[in-house]
């Protein structure tokens, strides 16, 4: 008989599938945790050497990471018995001796611990947040009070119980968790969210009656989330809950609450207020669960917790995240999802203005992104001999992060989360511990650093470069000598700080930028004029939204950009057609947006006269901007006074600050922005891990919408940057041609952005396209990470030239252009 075929190699730090079971190996001796928690282990057992083998298991397998390694140290570091990464002893009763909490676990009733008081839970919560591997609020802390309960009778200490704390609340805020339930920060109405739409598809009947009560809506689903910690709880139960939270994750409490649900459906079923169910749901167990049934029940629970309701967890959860990454649904967090009536119309605006780059034109960013950074290192080589012969950079991926916060001086780039705390951060490539990076950055001094941030995906050459320079710096392949850098004391930086570089990371970082940028300022413009198939993607759906816009909305339009008359005009040429111009009612290019929102900017706009065949820029002879002329610089104030000081306009951009932060927040007339974004941070790192190494297998994607913006991964809180853009923008789409559809909703918004992701794929993927007919839960198996991202707009590249044109736009007729 042939041998079986090898198994494919597992990911380190997690197991190979949600549904895999987790099992302990003692010696010879084997032990399934996910069998024996399914089945219902017995309820006098002693929870406390089970709990610290759980523990220990999962923690041997963690990801090599020096935030995982910092968490193992930790989680080590408050146990009272040892290390977690040594195996516990076997299951077996305490000694006579071992009488501390621990009492007869016999079916007695429940008793409230005097280490749980109000004074004792606050410094409990107080000393989990210390660690910085977990964030505990408001909406979090019931839960952590309610799984105290009944953890800590079962432990000797009370580190034990921040031991076991921190590992549940660590590993249910991952990033990588797409199975997240707790609610936290800005992930709370995601889960409910997601917990209401797993509720909506398993248990119709219940919804609905849900939906007849309207009772609070958050303050519900929260409710039947903890109906395992709740007093009405059978008590041989919980320790159950807890076993099954710790084996299969915090969505356990889900999968009970559901089966809850299912149970008692004929008694909710018959509650005609809200009311009545919480009467009911305050009935003594004894009332709806005999003790006879408590292993049917049991059996009950671990059947839901199935590889379908894991999987259609998962995609809920994806959809949700697309859904609160498309709208800016804060303040729809208290409705039903059947009320959350998200939608977004033109017609409710007066003026329709657009960026050119990445909005009006879509780049081919893969090749600008390998054409510059080949460029960028190529240049840095020629310079500095002695890389030539050392390795070329590579691609990291932890890197390729918009809104990555860099530190120049001390060589470090940091990624932070909309709570303000610090998610991870790298010395070159080097990873640094997650307490190092909170004691070398506390949140009382961050503001003292002069951040860089990384606002667009050609901009993610700039910390690879960056990075590759500091890590032969740090081995010594170039020194100060190399780079002129020399060290002063620090009287002398004091006295010249704004003249000299205040370290050799500093040299550094300059090195990196002008490589970064050289290969834009040579021959990008003269590409773009030339040959535009070369760098532009081509989209007849954005003509097609700009016709909608003006004949069937029939609102007015503009463009104002930071790119010249002559870029603009080439890229629009060809993404739209030659009779581009006619689109417009105001054309407004060379705009500094830093400057041109400032309220104190006074600058007036200059008059390029095409009509005249001058390319020279002129006064203008009239206070308003007339149709058909296009115009450079200038500021707010006088726009709105071509465009009317009460009008209400909409831009459609894609620049983090030039073309979101900075037209909300401008004090003239803040603007609503729609936000565009075309590519995932997993498209650019499989294409640069295909340019680097051409013969590897190159990885796909898993399913999440996540990136180098909104999120890190499928679970956490938003970024930094992810959440001030969510707060700023009404909208963001994938391009300009979504915001032609006629049903600009929800489910077509949503939907458009999952598709496009799936479609991406299709030509690596092994199965076909599924019917038209699926509906859009069922469509949620082939997603992979929709995100927003941009490119800049002084971008260029060196394709080659013989590409033919395929664009039908450009045989259209010609124009004022």
């Amino acid at each position: 008989m042939a041998p079986p075929p090898p198994s494919p190699p597992r990911a380190k730090g997690r197991r190979g599938s949600t549904t895999e079971d987790l099992v302990a190996w003692h010696g010879m001796s084997v032990k399934n945790f996910t069998t024996m928690v399914a089945g219902g282990l017995p309820h006098t057992l002693r929870r406390r050497a089970l709990w610290m083998d759980i523990i220990s298991t999962e923690v041997k397998t963690r990801s090599k990471a020096k935030m995982s390694q910092g968490f193992i140290s930790f989680v080590a570091s408050t146990a009272a018995s040892g290390s977690p990464t040594a195996p516990t002893q076997a299951m077996v009763a305490p000694a006579p001796g071992d009488v501390s909490i621990l009492s007869s676990r016999r079916l007695r009733p429940e008793r409230s611990s005097t280490l749980l008081d109000d004074k004792h839970m606050v410094e409990l919560v107080s000393e989990l947040k210390d660690s910085k591997f977990v964030f505990i609020d408001h909406t979090l802390a019931p839960f952590v009070l309610g799984m105290s309960q009944i953890l800590l009778p079962e432990l000797h200490t009370r580190s034990e119980l921040i031991k076991i704390l921190t590992f549940i609340l660590h590993r249910e805020q991952l990033p990588h968790n797409d199975r997240a339930i707790l609610p936290y920060g800005d992930t709370t109405p995601i889960c409910v969210d997601t917990f209401e739409a797993v509720l909506q598809t398993l248990n119709p009947k219940i919804y609905n009656k849900i939906l007849t009560w309207r009772l609070p809506r958050v303050e519900l689903f929260m409710n039947l989330l903890m109906v395992a910690f709740s007093g009405t709880f059978p008590a041989a139960l919980k320790l159950r809950a807890m076993d099954h939270i710790l084996v299969n994750g915090c969505v356990g409490l889900a999968s009970i609450a559901l089966a809850y649900l299912h149970r008692r459906s004929e008694h909710v079923l018959r509650c005609v207020s809200g009311d009545a169910f919480y009467d009911l749901r305050e009935e003594n167990a004894a009332a709806w669960l005999a003790p006879a049934q408590v292993d049917e029940f049991w059996k009950e629970c671990a059947d839901m917790h199935k590889s379908h309701f894991l999987h259609m967890y998962s995609h809920r959860a994806v959809q949700m995240r697309a859904m609160h990454m498309t709208f800016n649904a804060a303040d729809a967090s208290d409705k039903y999802l059947p009320d959350q009536h998200l939608q977004f119309a033109f017609s409710s605006y007066d003026w329709i203005g657009f960026n050119v780059d990445h909005a009006l034109a879509e780049y081919k960013t893969e090749m600008l992104l390998k054409t510059s950074f080949e460029r960028a290192y190529t240049k840095i080589q020629s310079v500095y001999l002695n890389l030539k012969t050392n390795t070329q950079p590579t691609w990291h991926p932890p890197l390729a992060h918009r809104g990555l916060a860099i530190d120049r001086e001390r060589g470090n780039f940091l990624l932070f989360g909309s709570n303000g705390d610090i998610l991870g951060g790298f010395h070159g490539t080097t990873e640094i511990p997650l307490h190092q990076l909170n004691w070398q950055y506390p949140l009382a001094r961050r503001d003292e650093t002069d951040w860089l941030f990384v606002y667009t995906v050609p901009e993610m050459i700039y910390p690879q470069l960056f990075a590759w320079l500091i890590d032969h710096y740090e081995h010594g392949s170039i020194t100060d000598d190399d780079i002129g850098y020399v060290h002063l004391n620090d009287q002398v930086l004091h006295e010249m700080e704004f003249i000299l570089p205040k370290s050799a990371f500093s040299v550094l970082s300059t090195i990196a930028f002008e490589a970064a940028t050289a290969y834009y300022e040579a021959d990008f413009l003269p590409t773009l004029v030339a040959t535009p198939e070369v760098l532009l993607h081509y989209n007849a759906n954005i003509r097609v939204t700009l016709e909608h816009v003006m004949t069937v909305v029939k609102k007015r339009m503009f463009i104002l950009t930071n790119s010249s008359w002559e870029h603009t005009n080439a890229v629009l040429q060809y993404s739209i057609g030659k009779d581009w111009v006619h689109f417009f009612d105001i054309v407004v290019t060379k705009c500094v947006p830093s400057i041109f929102y400032d309220p104190c900017n006074t600058r007036r706009f200059m008059e390029l006269p095409l009509l005249h065949g001058s390319r020279t820029l002129v006064p203008m002879t009239t206070p308003m901007l007339e149709r058909g002329h296009v115009y450079a610089g200038g500021n707010v104030k006088d726009l709105m006074a071509t465009l009317g000081p009460t009008a209400k306009v909409c831009y459609v951009g894609d620049h983090l600050l030039h073309d979101i932060l900075l037209p909300t927040e401008n004090f003239v007339a803040p603007w609503d922005v729609v936000a565009i974004g075309h590519l995932t941070a997993q498209q650019v790192q499989n294409f640069m891990w295909s340019f680097f190494f051409p013969s590897s297998t190159k990885v796909e994607a898993r399913c999440k919408p996540t990136g180098p913006f909104f999120y890190l991964d499928v679970g956490g809180v938003f970024s930094y940057w992810g959440k001030k853009i969510n707060e700023a923008c009404v909208l963001c789409v994938d391009s300009v041609g979504r915001l032609g559809d006629h049903d600009m909703s929800v489910a077509s918004l949503v939907q458009a952005r999952l598709d496009r992701r799936r479609d991406s794929i299709r030509t690596r993927a092994s199965t076909t396209a599924t019917s038209s007919a699926i509906t859009t839960y069922d469509k949620l198996a082939n997603i992979v990470r929709p995100n927003k991202v941009t490119t800049a707009s002084s971008l260029t590249t060196a394709m080659s030239m013989h590409h033919r044109s395929e664009n039908p736009a450009m045989d259209r007729r010609s124009s004022l252009a």
